[in-house]
């Protein structure tokens, strides 16, 4: 798979699933991969890659983040490559080196010609006129060469602030300024802290502040906000006695990267989670089957003995429903199939609510179900809908949690399901509504996009809302969210019934 970004960058024909694209034809424009390949050691160790090359086949410098895919059984199947056109930042980086040492030779010269003109006015005060021309022209040259050097510091898309040691902002370029969503004449003379993150003290671990402090380079990740992670790093300028006059922060938002990891790591817990399920539930059926047998004995006997099998059949009661958690816990640690096939909805409920249960009754929640009790069959991969039940009731529960810690009476979670009619199309739907947080109006359009979460950081990947809206739109549905922040949050799921639905 390759999306269009790729697409156009590497000059790939459509890709139809068919046909196999060696990913260093159009990488390297060679026959195999070059040597040392950096992807190639990814496939061969598993352990993730971050690299910048210059590719003449394509006349660009690339960087690439080679990640590897695993499955379920955390065997590697693959790689994704993050790839990103660098040629402009590589292109500006050279042309500030450029500027850099074309300032620090004129410096250098202007300095030796200030030198020759002061000894020469201790002996002609006539030169002095001379000199005050030659400083002129030396101002115009510097006013040029500062603008210059701004316009390429204000193309670099990382944040670049210029830092006072009492950490007031002294310059920052446009993209710092983006950041914050502010203007960046507003930023020169604020505290940095206060600007850029509404505090009225130095963050935690300021990277800037241990810079002025060690006059080393230093580095810290920082939180801007609750869905944002920066990398920030600090470089200190001296004076010509080794003090730190000031420090240059170079920020960079590494979001995306952080969650990748973390979604990474996610998804081997569960598939190593799945295999403990696995293993712990098939110990558990033996014995668990044994108990139940011990109560139909039981109650044969006393049957026989005309006495009260009131205990034995509670005793087969909890025994079947051990052993209906332990079916679910099989049925949603197994490995998926390719193919659909018609699941009764109940079934995916009973399987998903058997795992949940417990913890919605520990967190105090009040559950209600309403599932039709004709049985509506529907053409689905069953564990991934029940994946998007589970993400559902785990969002509910956050958002309910985050709302009334404790008990109370308005902590409720209800399920509805109905069969509709869309444009003569049978449907089901099914909702989820919860009296939790609710979502700001302003970030509803986004909570589905990958990588977006309104959970505090590291909490949460961002990928569940993304993943599920994925699953429901590949079976042909529709996910809808209407939400009020503080009030309600209703998910409402559309499925075909005959499986070819479109709304």
């Amino acid at each position: 798979y390759a999306n269009k970004a790729a697409q156009e960058t590497l000059n790939l024909p459509p890709i139809d699933g068919t046909t196999v694209y060696k990913c260093f034809m159009y990488y390297h424009g060679t026959e195999c991969p070059p040597h040392g390949c950096p992807s190639c050691n990814c496939l061969n160790t598993g352990v993730p890659s971050n690299f910048e090359i210059y590719e003449p086949h394509l006349n660009m410098f690339i960087e690439i983040r080679s990640m590897p895919r695993f499955d379920k059984n955390n065997q590697l199947v693959g790689l994704i490559h993050i790839a990103r056109d660098v040629s402009e930042r590589k292109r500006a980086e050279e042309a500030i080196r450029k500027v850099k040492d074309e300032l620090e030779l004129r410096v250098e010269e202007r300095t030796s010609t200030l030198r020759m003109i002061n000894e020469q006015l201790k002996d002609e005060i006539a030169e002095r006129k001379m000199a005050v021309e030659a400083l002129q022209k030396s101002e115009g040259k510097f006013r040029n060469l500062s603008r210059e050097f701004d316009a390429l510091l204000n193309a670099i898309p990382d944040s670049l602030i210029l830092l006072s040691p009492d950490l007031k902002i002294m310059w920052a370029n446009k993209a710092a300024a983006a950041a914050i969503n502010k203007d960046d004449s507003e930023l020169t003379g604020q505290y940095c802290y206060s600007s850029c993150r509404n505090l009225i003290s130095p963050c935690d671990n300021c990277p800037t502040l241990r810079s002025f402090l060690s006059g080393k380079e230093e580095a810290a990740e920082i939180s801007l906000s609750q869905v944002t992670i920066w990398d920030i790093r600090a470089f200190p300028i001296k004076d010509e006695a080794g003090n730190v006059k000031s420090v240059i922060e170079l920020g960079r938002d590494i979001t995306e990267k952080v969650n990748l990891e973390a979604g990474a790591t996610r998804t081997r817990h569960l598939a190593s989670l799945g295999e403990l399920a696995a293993g712990v539930a098939h110990e558990i059926n033996n014995p668990i089957n044994n108990i139940i047998n011990y109560g139909q004995i039981l109650i044969d006997e006393f049957q026989t003995e005309h006495r009260d099998d009131e205990i034995a059949r509670r005793i087969i009661r909890d025994g079947d429903r051990i052993a209906t958690i332990v079916k679910s816990l099989l049925s949603f640690a197994r490995i998926r199939k390719e193919e659909k096939c018609l699941m009764p909805l109940h079934e995916i409920f009973s399987d998903t609510l058997s795992l949940t249960s417990a913890q919605i009754r520990k967190d105090g929640i009040h559950l209600t179900v309403d599932i039709p009790s004709k049985p509506i069959k529907i053409p689905v991969h069953p564990q991934q809908i029940q994946q998007v039940f589970l993400n559902l009731i785990s969002n509910s529960r956050f958002a309910l949690n985050q709302k009334y810690p404790g008990t109370h009476e308005n902590k409720i979670l209800e399920i509805t399901c109905d069969e509709i009619s869309i444009h003569g199309q049978r449907y089901v739907r099914i909702v989820f509504q919860d009296n939790g947080t609710g979502i700001n109006a302003n970030i509803i359009d986004k909570v589905v996009n990958p990588f977006f979460s309104t959970k505090p950081n590291r909490m949460g990947t961002g990928l569940g809302l993304s993943i599920s809206h994925g699953i429901i739109s590949e079976h042909g549905g529709k996910l809808l969210i209407n939400s009020v922040e503080g009030d309600f949050t209703i998910i409402t799921i559309n499925l075909p019934i005959n499986g070819n639905g479109e709304e």
